[in-house]
């Protein structure tokens, strides 16, 4: 199908960006490069034990998916499940790369169906990495970037849908051990629905949805 083929394009995209390094791979080059890696690791997580050069993280996240809005074909509140993968690009840099599920219910008027829904989403995180903070094992951050949805309802002969959403949002990560972390943070989320039970219906309207999440992670 089209829309599964556009999230798993954007997902392998943006996989592939992450494993690479993307435009900032020709500054790892050289050991002098390497070298001025390891110190901006040092300085933003610690002398005692810094982490090496290229920055990986992944993780498990568990969410709540809280929707705004009328009841016309907004979904129900439910929770989300996914795996979050990300990349430090600098020190007060990362990008990350995440995918989730999360069962829905939908309701257009007086039509209801349960749909299967999948997130794919990229977003850029500026980080507070101030020595203060990186000390006591604390960073916050903020998030911003775009993700697409994907509804496919679980009753047959209605179409799957999919919406292009913006993000942004932020929140707090806390450094547990030499390799382990958690995270709480909150997203919101705005995007145009179209319905679910009208095949030939173009039209959409506007719904915003906010994630809380917390998350744990562990850095290689």
């Amino acid at each position: 199908m089209k829309i599964r083929r556009a999230a798993s394009i954007l997902a392998a995209v943006a996989l592939a960006f992450l494993l690479s390094g993307g435009p900032l791979r020709a500054q790892a080059a050289g050991a002098a490069a390497d070298s001025a890696a390891a110190a901006d690791s040092a300085a933003a997580y610690g002398p005692e034990n810094p982490p090496a050069p290229r920055q990986f993280r992944i993780g498990m996240t568990g969410s709540a998916l809280l929707w705004s809005g009328s009841a016309s074909r907004t979904p129900r509140n439910a929770s989300a499940w996914g795996l979050d993968v990300g990349r430090r690009l600098l020190r007060y840099l990362s990008v990350r790369l995440g995918v989730a599920y999360t069962p829905e219910r939908v309701v257009d008027g007086a039509d209801s169906t349960d749909v299967h829904g999948y997130l794919v989403e990229v977003v850029a995180e500026p980080r507070l990495a101030l020595d203060p903070l990186v000390s006591a094992g604390v960073v916050p951050f903020a998030e911003f970037g775009l993700g697409t949805l994907v509804f496919d309802p679980a009753r047959s002969g209605l179409p799957t849908r999919s919406q292009n959403a913006f993000v942004l949002g932020g929140g707090v990560e806390a450094r547990l051990s030499s390799r382990w972390g958690g995270r709480l943070e909150w997203r919101h989320y705005t995007m145009q629905l179209q319905s679910l039970f009208d095949v030939a219906e173009l039209g959409s309207v506007n719904r915003g949805a906010d994630r809380i999440m917390a998350s744990l992670f562990w850095t290689f």
